[in-house]
């Protein structure tokens, strides 16, 4: 299955399904560019109810806008988001102050989907 394809993101909630809840709601979009067709912006939530990803910008409190290459060095490990901002790679948007309150879930959810991305198909954006 192709990251952050439609299937991807339904696969991703499903590895989310025992996460433990956040106290406070949390909307963080990531607007990739540059992806390959069906590959696109989707928004993770994060809340006292439920974690999930959803496919297009839904109403975040913050965003992420970065293209697909990078989405996808980030999630094999290459970079991290932290450097990749830095480098100026990352462009953030709306409430980012939201961001630093949830740092430990980000990481959580990375671990929660480290097997799904071992089968994982990662096409370069040209695809």
């Amino acid at each position: 299955m192709i990251y952050l394809s439609e299937p991807w993101l339904e696969a991703a909630t499903k590895a989310l399904i025992d996460a433990p809840p956040t106290q406070t709601s949390l909307r963080v979009g990531y607007d990739i560019i540059d992806g390959p067709d069906g590959v696109g912006p989707y928004t993770l939530v994060l809340g006292p109810e439920t974690m999930a990803f959803e496919p297009g910008l839904s109403e975040p409190a913050a965003t992420l806008r970065l293209t697909f290459d990078l989405a996808v060095a980030i999630a094999k490990g290459m970079t991290s988001a932290q450097r990749a901002f830095l480098d100026g790679k990352i462009q953030l948007g709306g409430d980012v102050t939201a961001l630093l309150g949830s740092t430990a879930h980000l990481e959580l959810i990375d671990d929660k989907l480290k097997e799904l991305r071992a089968t994982t198909r990662f096409p370069d954006s040209s695809e």
